[in-house]
């Protein structure tokens, strides 16, 4: 709302404020442009009430001291102390507010469960009581909670620590599960595996960080890829194409799993690759008996990504296979020479009527025709 403060020496007579806590009627804790507490009594003062996410109104825009950028972590922060002195005001029993921390709320952390510094609290990107925070160059997802909470909490996700094929517990300010893109590949450990059943280099992590140098997200990517390629819009392949970016990019944000360590997911990615090349190759018919150098870039003119050491290992493997059936080609044809064995009737001819050129007698009879 607008508090009225006539004869303000600045000529801003209306002063913008934000409602956090009532005491009594009419009566509430306000919030003040300046990060203030205070305590109107609009019984007795003139305001003006203004709606939600609207516009201020004409007659009062040009003398209206108003709020600059807050932060809902700030918000949120003004919130609880509102909410302690207006306790503290009222007439009845004085509210028990719990003290809170923010904590590292990923078990796969090796600082799950520790508190953050103070100093980082600034820091802090998010929304609500979940954000996440640069700390000794490592990024992490933290949560604030009530210091009484933090033992439950942790021991609620201890079935789930060193498990490498998650990513945490991530939730937006309305407790969903949510997980941004860039956010999900900072946290992404790809692990070496003594049983992994993929041959050749790992994908997965490599292609999802193209993207993100590239078009920035799945979505995103995929329609810069029909959209560049060539492919033919509305085709199979088109269709096939989305239906793994959304199986990535539902896996990243709500599942909340390291893709880079599921065998599942790699297999998905390679088919993705599959498709990306043979569209390069032939937009109008994907050719998908082999594959071209990747160009040199995280996301190539053609629209697909650029995964240098996954787009290597293919076409060294095609290299080595063709050379393979060139050489076995060139023995069979040198063996079948040297033998005479397996001439065709062409070969049989040619040799017939060369021999005849150089005066050699035809095994036909005295009259010409053909001996039988």
């Amino acid at each position: 709302m607008l508090v009225h403060f006539p004869g303000d020496p600045n000529g801003l007579n209306y002063h913008h404020r934000v409602l956090l806590h009532k005491i009594s009627p009419g009566k509430w804790v306000t919030l003040t442009p300046d990060l203030d507490l205070e305590i109107h009594d609009l019984n007795v003062r003139r305001h003006v009430v203004l709606g939600r996410h609207s516009g201020f109104p004409d007659q009062y825009v040009d003398e209206a001291y108003v709020f600059e950028e807050i932060s809902r972590n700030e918000l949120e922060r003004q919130k609880r102390l509102a909410k302690t002195m207006g306790s503290i005001l009222d007439d009845g029993e004085i509210a028990d507010v719990a003290a809170s921390q923010w904590v590292v709320a990923d078990p796969s952390s090796s600082r799950f469960g520790k508190s953050l510094p103070f100093e980082l609290v600034g820091d802090i990107s998010g929304i609500g009581t979940y954000g996440v925070v640069q700390w000794d160059g490592e990024v992490e997802y933290v949560r604030e909670m009530n210091i009484d909470d933090i033992s439950g909490f942790v021991d609620e996700r201890k079935e789930s620590l060193g498990d490498l094929r998650t990513l945490g517990d991530h939730r937006d300010g309305a407790g969903k599960r949510y997980l941004g893109f860039k956010d999900a590949l900072n946290l992404l450990r790809e692990t070496k595996f003594e049983d992994w059943p993929f041959l050749g280099p790992r994908a997965v992590r490599e292609y999802l960080h193209a993207i993100r140098d590239g078009p920035g997200d799945l979505a995103t990517y995929h329609l810069s890829w029909v959209r560049s390629s060539g492919v033919v819009a509305g085709s199979a392949i088109v269709h096939e194409h989305h239906s793994l970016c959304e199986a990535l990019r539902l896996a990243l944000s709500k599942d909340q799993i390291d893709v880079s360590n599921l065998a599942s997911f790699e297999h998905l990615t390679r088919r993705l690759l599959t498709l990306e090349i043979a569209v390069a190759r032939s937009p109008g018919s994907p050719d998908f008996t082999g594959l071209e150098v990747v160009a040199e870039a995280p996301v190539a003119a053609t629209g697909q990504a650029y995964v240098s050491s996954m787009s290597s290992w293919i076409t060294e493997k095609l290299k080595e296979k063709a050379n393979i059936q060139k050489q076995s080609r060139l023995f069979k044809e040198g063996f079948l020479k040297k033998t005479g064995k397996g001439v065709d009737d062409d070969d049989k001819s040619k040799k017939w009527k060369k021999q005849k050129g150089k005066g050699g007698k035809s095994s036909g009879g005295a009259d010409g025709s053909a001996a039988t």
